[in-house]
């Protein structure tokens, strides 16, 4: 977490200062840099390429449950649970359809 507000903010003060007032040190924070992502994040982030791809597919109008199930009918290992979360948290949402009124 003080890596990434780090990250975040290095444009505006220096990384040295940011290190020294967050009581982080720099050879940490250059470590953390430049470590390649975790298998799991790697795998996350693949999900939520999949999930875009259905969810455009569908003009964004199915949910998590029917992207589940169009995932599942790919091969694409995965559980609903886990696409809700990635998609709630990317903002991906179902458009929901107005009923029609006379």
């Amino acid at each position: 977490m003080k890596f990434a507000f780090i990250r975040d903010h290095h444009t505006q003060f220096p990384i040295e200062v940011l290190c020294d007032v967050l009581k982080a040190s720099r050879s940490a924070y250059y470590a953390w840099s430049t470590r390649p992502a975790s298998p799991a994040a790697s795998r996350r982030d693949q999900l939520v390429e999949h999930i875009r791809v259905v969810h455009n597919d569908s003009r964004t109008t199915y949910g998590t449950p029917r992207v589940y199930q169009m995932l599942k009918a790919q091969g694409v290992a995965c559980r609903e649970n886990t696409v809700a979360k990635l998609m709630k948290s990317k903002g991906l949402k179902s458009k929901a359809k107005r009923r029609f009124l006379v």
